[in-house]
């Protein structure tokens, strides 16, 4: 008997398999693991194991659940008494307390116990309750999730791989034994930019099918951090599209007026689930649409540029905000909203129909009702001049951010009646010269006529003058360069950065030229620094690094309730920006540490502060961020919305470091490059020395970065890698080799990481890369300049550059046709002791003697303008490829020119200007009455003003001048026959310098012809 009692003992401590009491409605749990994995709902140990079989605890379930169906995190609500606050499930449990879905006994939970399968049940058909129709499927129903486990019991203990098949179904709507993407099915790949929608094909569907050819689609709604789906996208009947419609491929709603529309500054690549169903509503499979979304390219279109004067102002053209709107996304601008500028550089002002108004970074500016954005006007600030840049973000009909965009006015200087000019500044901040100053002095001085300005440089007392300061192209000022009014580089990207501290005033000469490069006048710039004194307003704006955090500071907010209200700030609440460009946190880095909720009041003076709220920017944010922001007074009641401006990606920034090549060489990276630039400073703090550089790929068209170039090894630099400055890879295995046929100035962005891969700061490499001769080639042409009387080098890179343009191969040799002696000879070998004359019947060879780099163009002394040398260029064989040009700029000797006094007419916009030889010829005559001159050339106005012709008579004026053609006193062409004809829209001043000639081809003297415009 007692044997018989041990017996039962020990099979009643026996453990039952929970399959034993009942059995599944399914035959295996595939797919509801592979699910689970993909989605990164269900986590393992890092090395591929996810012990599907062992048992799950309630606070573990909770945490699969809220990842599943994404639902917002309230960590500041409170969890239950016996789920500790340093717990990792802790966060879940507050979140699903708050929502009503986990309720425990009211105070206690047990998330230390393993969950029933009934307890699961509840928790799932609780939560597909409240969850987002983007994460649960329609087909989803607790009897349905219910059904799956057959005639297992409801008390049986659930393991990951029930919890794992629950939230499947409530994902899917499918059994954890069917695919919810059927094998054999192809993906749908579409490709767009960041912004920009990108509309699906019914073809592409049907491409995709498998098995019987489904009648319909239904969609699983992406996170709005990532995008939307529409419906008829751009129209005036656009539409949400909802996860319960179905879109037919033959029928209403069409699927191909379906249409994704990616997050502002979202990039990266979107995977959406649809569901394909026959015409009875049968479930075929389920199927991917994959979406590679890449970040826009900016290309300084979508600028907006405006220009002003002291004491007026520039009202703004809503044509202008929808040009740049169809440049950047196929949506429809609704209304804007700006970040207006400081005080000491304007106001930005809107009229509401009664009153007007200042524009806040809260005030709604709509294209189509009131306020209107066509009443918003800039005015300058009484003594500021240089350039305001306004910040803007675009929002379409749905209130969805479209992009972010800037406003640029450039406002002219003070100009005196002597032409001098007034800029004033403040003490330690950057001012920015503007072309339309020097503009203006050149009408007062010489009527205008400006084409260039030369600086004398002001003494390192004062300050320094830089061009694109700021920016990875920074240079400072030469005496020598020439800064232009309408080609690189130019007045108004010149800045004078004051010495440190300096106030006061002084001047900077200059000398200002025409288009001839003839001096016109010296004139001066007359500096005056102030003080800095900041304005208080209500923009509040901060700058911080990609992947960066920057802190709030509660004054900002008090000072722009303030100066909004009147009245003292109480609290804030936020409203959170896209995941996809950063989040909010409160006491960021520290203990308690919490993402910010829309709910969350953050106090000016009490807890929590809002000085301890912090914004942390993610890779892919977008350069300017706008961060909604409601104000409470003292009493509780809501005072006035407003808005945070987060700059992006301005914060640390390395000087840059500098090579200059030639684009048939390349440049190997050195690590003291990077050791050297990270002891300069930035912002007065001196940067911190990084470990690894990580590099961004140059523009396609300028090169590319080879890591182990020409050697074992040789791979193309990868974005993912990080480069040591000490071991391996090294940065100085890194090599920019530049395209054959780029030159200019190639910038490579890089990213400098601490040992512990915290990013410092950011610096760019600018690589100046110059053709080996100073040449240039487009298609076949080959063009150099020379001076008469000298020499000129041919370089066998250009012949191979124009075959690869043209014929795709490099040419083996070839042949000249020669040019006419009055122009110029070919020689080989110039200047040695081997010179000979080339010949029309030798073969040069690009790699071979006779070499090709040894012909050398020798220009007549008396040649000027373009002589032009064809060639035969051959392959290998003796075949001809195709026949070239080279186009040999030729300068006449420089000797210098007096200038005489304008010549002053005026015309209406609808006749022709007969330009008068007797004015021209008595001008000369009153300059130098002994002057024998034989002819003139002029230098013709833009096209943009007008055109000059010549002809015998004003009707019969066709033949366009150009500047290389000299009129002649007594020949043909004759001075007597050339005329002027202004563009139809044109009026105002046009400049018209003219050059005057001697019989043997000397320069005598310079002039201009001032004709003014009339309607």
């Amino acid at each position: 008997m007692a044997a018989l009692l041990a017996l039962c003992l020990i099979l009643s401590m026996l453990t039952v398999p929970a399959a034993a009491a009942g059995k599944n409605n399914f035959s295996s749990y595939t797919y509801s693991r592979q699910y689970v994995v993909e989605q990164g709902i269900m986590k393992g140990d890092g090395n591929g194991n996810y012990f599907y079989d062992a048992n799950v605890k309630r606070g573990d379930c909770i945490l699969l659940i809220v990842r599943t169906f994404e639902f917002p995190t309230y960590s500041g609500f409170p969890a239950f008494n016996d789920v500790p606050d340093s717990m990792y499930y802790r966060d879940a449990i507050a979140t699903m307390r708050a929502i009503g879905i986990a309720r425990g006994d009211g105070t206690n939970f047990f998330p230390e116990r393993n969950i029933t399968l009934e307890e699961g049940f509840l928790l799932v058909s609780r939560s597909l309750e409240l969850a987002d129709t983007r994460y649960k499927s329609a087909a989803a129903t607790e009897q349905g999730l219910r059904a799956l486990f057959g005639t297992r019991s409801v008390n049986d203990i659930a393991t990951r791989d029930d919890i794992a098949a629950m939230l499947y179904y409530a994902r899917t709507g499918n059994a954890p034994d069917v695919p919810y993407k059927t094998a054999g099915s192809t993906a749908i790949s579409y490709s767009t930019q960041s912004g920009k929608a990108v509309s699906f094909s019914a073809s592409d569907f049907i491409a995709a099918a498998v098995g019987p050819m489904p009648a319909y689609v239904r969609f699983t709604l992406p996170s709005t951090s990532v995008g939307r789906l529409y419906y008829r996208y751009g129209t005036a009947s656009s539409e949400a599209v909802t996860a319960a419609t179905a879109y037919y491929f033959s029928g209403t709603p069409d699927i191909s007026r379906v249409s994704f529309l990616p997050a502002t500054g979202f990039v990266g690549t979107v995977t959406l689930s649809y569901t394909a169903h026959d015409s009875k509503g049968e479930l075929l499979y389920t199927g991917e649409i994959k979406i590679t979304v890449t970040k826009a390219q900016q290309t300084g279109e979508e600028t907006i540029r405006y220009s002003a004067k002291n004491g007026s102002s520039v009202t703004f053209n809503p044509e202008d905000f929808r040009a740049v709107a169809s440049l950047i996304s196929v949506d429809t601008i609704s209304f804007v909203r700006f970040t207006p500028p400081a005080g000491v550089q304007g106001s930005l002002t809107y009229f509401d129909g009664t009153t007007t108004r200042p524009v806040s970074s809260t005030t709604l500016l709509y294209m189509s009702r009131s306020p209107y954005l066509t009443y918003v006007s800039y005015t300058p600030a009484a003594d500021f001049s240089g350039t305001v840049e306004i910040p803007y973000t675009a929002y379409n009909v749905y209130n969805d951010m479209m992009y972010t965009a800037t406003v640029v006015i450039e406002v002219s200087a003070s100009v005196s009646s002597t032409g001098e000019i007034l800029i004033k500044g403040q003490k330690n901040k950057p001012v920015t010269l503007d072309t339309a100053s020097f503009v203006e002095a050149a009408m007062a001085l010489k009527g205008g006529g400006l084409d260039s300005i030369k600086f004398y440089l002001p003494s390192n007392l004062f300050g320094k003058l830089y061009s694109r300061y700021g920016t990875a192209g920074e240079t400072e000022i030469s005496a020598s360069t020439s800064y232009y009014v309408s080609k690189t580089p130019r007045i108004s990207d010149i800045s004078l950065v004051p010495a440190k501290d300096y106030a006061g005033t002084f001047k900077v000469a200059y000398r200002a030229f025409n288009s001839a490069g003839t001096q016109l006048y010296v004139g001066y710039i007359n500096f005056e620094i102030t003080e800095d004194t900041a304005p208080v307003s209500d923009a509040i704006t901060y700058t911080v690094q990609r992947e960066g955090a920057v802190a709030f500071n509660a004054s900002d907010f008090v000072n722009a309730c303030a100066y909004l209200t009147g009245e003292q700030l109480g609290f804030v609440r936020f409203t959170l920006p896209p995941t996809s460009t950063g989040r909010l946190y409160s006491r960021y880095g520290l203990s308690g540490e919490a993402l910010v909720k829309e709910t969350d009041a953050y106090f000016a003076s009490g807890t929590p502060a809002l000085s301890s709220v912090s914004f942390v920017a993610s890779w892919d944010a977008p350069d300017i961020i706008t961060i909604p922001y409601r104000a409470y007074g003292i009493g509780g009641g809501l005072l006035y919305t407003g808005a945070v401006t987060v700059r992006i990606g301005t914060q640390a920034q390395a000087q840059p470091i500098r090579y200059s090549i030639s684009s048939d060489s390349h440049i190997t990276f050195s690590a003291n490059s990077f050791r050297n630039v990270a002891v300069s400073q930035y912002n007065g703090q001196k940067l911190a020395a990084p470990a690894y550089i990580q590099f961004e790929p140059p523009v396609a068209n300028s090169g590319i970065l080879y890591a182990n170039y020409k050697a074992s090894g040789q791979v193309p630099v990868s974005t993912a890698t990080k480069y040591a400055l000490t071991g391996s890879p090294n940065v100085n295995v890194v090599s920019y080799v530049p395209n054959r046929s780029f030159s200019g100035t190639a910038e490579i962005r890089y990213h400098a990481y601490s040992s512990t891969n915290e990013l410092l700061y950011t610096g760019t490499i600018s690589v100046t890369v110059t053709r080996p001769s100073g040449s240039s080639v487009t298609g076949s042409t080959i063009y150099y300049t020379a001076n008469a009387g000298s020499a000129v080098a041919f370089n066998s890179y250009d012949f191979a550059a124009a075959g690869i343009n043209l014929m795709g191969e490099l040419p083996a040799y070839v042949r000249f046709i020669l040019p006419s002696t009055a122009d110029g000879r070919l020689y080989y070998r110039y200047g040695t002791a081997s010179q000979a004359a080339v010949s029309a019947t030798t073969n040069y060879y690009l790699d071979d003697a006779l070499y090709l780099s040894d012909v050398s163009f020798v220009a007549s002394a008396a040649a000027s303008g373009t002589v032009t040398v064809q060639y035969r260029a051959y392959n290998a064989f003796g075949d001809l490829l195709y026949v070239g040009i080279i186009e040999i700029e030729v300068f006449p000797t420089e000797v210098y020119a007096p200038e005489m006094s304008p010549l002053f007419f005026n015309m209406k916009r609808t006749e022709t200007f007969n330009i008068p030889a007797g004015d021209m010829i008595l001008a000369i005559y009153e300059w130098n009455p002994y002057a024998s001159f034989s002819y003139v050339k002029f230098t013709p106005p833009a096209s943009t003003q007008g055109l000059m012709t010549y002809g015998t008579s004003a009707s019969t004026a066709q033949m366009p001048v150009v500047p290389l053609i000299g009129f002649y006193l007594n020949g043909t062409p004759s001075l007597g026959n050339v005329y002027f004809r202004p563009s139809s829209n044109f009026t105002g001043t046009v400049s018209i310098p003219y050059s005057v000639y001697s019989a043997n081809n000397q320069i005598l003297c310079t002039g201009t012809i001032v004709i003014y415009v009339t309607p």
